[in-house]
């Protein structure tokens, strides 16, 4: 098995700093990962539907502080931050690169990773 490969970065995929994964998360116990072989490949997914806080709410690890309306100054397909009905965050989908994907409803999604300096956190 070979490198996680992103189109735009060449050999050496972006990886977040291991410093801001939120404490006993699956990224902050496995790591980030790396290759497809790393057991963190089972566990944190590579590819996620966008769901963060910050750029127009509180930049904090809690669910609630999750920003639903204002992704238009991210490059994503849709404006809001996981899938949204009726201005409700409802869930959001994971693909592991281990081949497996997921999907966490409300009561599932944490807070991974969280940028003081931003602030912004990313949830999953």
């Amino acid at each position: 098995m070979g490198r996680i490969y992103l189109p735009g970065y060449g050999s050496t995929p972006p990886i977040p700093n291991a410093s801001d994964a939120v404490a006993d998360t699956d990224p902050a116990i496995y790591g980030w990962p790396k290759k497809t072989t790393d057991i963190a490949s089972k566990y944190v997914p590579f590819l996620s539907d966008s769901c963060l806080s910050g750029y127009g709410t509180t930049g904090d690890d809690k669910v609630s502080g999750i920003n639903l309306t204002t992704m238009n100054s991210f490059q994503a397909a849709k404006k809001y931050s996981g899938h949204v009905s009726n201005g409700q965050l409802n869930s959001v989908n994971l693909v592991f690169a281990d081949g497996h994907v997921a999907a966490r409803n409300k009561a599932q999604i944490r807070c991974v990773w969280l940028n003081a300096s931003g602030p912004a956190g990313w949830f999953y």
